[in-house]
């Protein structure tokens, strides 16, 4: 019964010795060699948040480049149609010169009624005067050419009121250039992102690569 007794204190003694020792090496370090633990496990968690923010941003950068490609190719594709509405009153004031010879077709039938003298030699009687009446009508087919050639002055004014319908293709101005360029560097941008953020083991250069 005594060594029943007996037995747990003597089990019991080993722990607090451990205890002991563990908290007088803890008791024994320099406080400086705990706060270079701490600043170091510190560093280390602020990298690794450091690193996972960079590759969130670079994801998002991502899609943000292969967005503005496609709304580059969309936009070469496209054709802008709109109807120009002109609604305007245009003012005339000149001096318009006419030199033209117009002409004129004449067809009637001209009525005559009149009384020819007509001198006729009698011999030894001499020379009398018959008068000879004369009635009918005459037909006229002819064409008279009637030139007018004088100024003509002009004062009004023209209201003016036009729809025009405009087509204009991107691929047919200037544009096209410019959008080219900037998905080629989009695309060199995209490639550069792709690139890993830590690259151990690779090449520096490209003519190493096998």
């Amino acid at each position: 019964m005594d060594n029943e007794n007996t037995q747990p204190a003597m089990e019991t003694q080993p722990q607090s010795t451990h205890a002991s020792a563990s908290k007088n090496t803890l008791s024994s370090l320099p406080p400086g060699y705990i706060v270079l633990w701490l600043v170091t496990i510190l560093s280390l968690v602020l990298n690794v948040f450091i690193l996972r923010q960079i590759a969130v941003t670079k994801q998002a950068a991502q899609q943000a480049i292969n967005d503005a490609i496609m709304t580059v190719d969309n936009l070469q594709d496209t054709t802008l149609a709109y109807t120009v509405v002109i609604e305007d009153t245009i003012p005339i004031n000149a001096d318009l010169g006419l030199g033209e010879s117009i002409p004129v077709p004449v067809d009637e039938d001209l009525p005559l009624n009149a009384t020819i003298s007509v001198p006729v030699q009698m011999g030894p009687f001499g020379t009398h005067t018959i008068a000879i009446p004369i009635s009918g009508t005459v037909p006229v087919r002819t064409t008279l050419n009637i030139v007018i050639d004088q100024p003509l002055h002009v004062s009004t004014t023209v209201p003016v009121n036009l729809e025009v319908p405009i087509r204009l293709a991107i691929k047919d101005t200037q544009l096209m250039t410019t959008l080219s360029d900037v998905k080629v560097k989009l695309k060199a941008l995209a490639i550069q992102l792709d690139r890993p953020l830590l690259s151990f083991g690779q090449n520096a250069t490209p003519e190493n690569n096998p």
